[in-house]
């Protein structure tokens, strides 16, 4: 199948590729089969890069809130503490 072939990288780095049948004298021949697995590839691959995103997102804000939690451990546990070790 001749087609124009427009590859690029979007904002997160990944190829881009939009293709569409072309007669001009620049086309390319590409197996038909190919552009069809490219797009279900695609496609599952942006599923997954979105799902893989946000379990990075919550990663992160598990790191970001981790020392929080600790500083507000650290204010219980010398809440509860008894009386002569606070006076240290």
């Amino acid at each position: 199948m001749r087609v124009r072939i427009d590859i690029g990288l979007d904002f997160d780095g990944n190829h881009t590729l939009a293709w569409t049948p072309s007669d001009a004298p620049n086309a390319v021949d590409v197996a038909k089969t190919t552009l069809e697995r490219w797009n279900a590839e695609r496609e599952a691959f942006t599923v997954a890069y979105l799902r893989w995103r946000r379990v990075i997102e919550e990663v992160e804000d598990t790191l970001y809130r981790a020392p929080q939690a600790r500083g507000q451990l650290a204010e219980v546990a010398l809440a509860s503490a008894p009386a002569h070790r606070r006076a240290r």
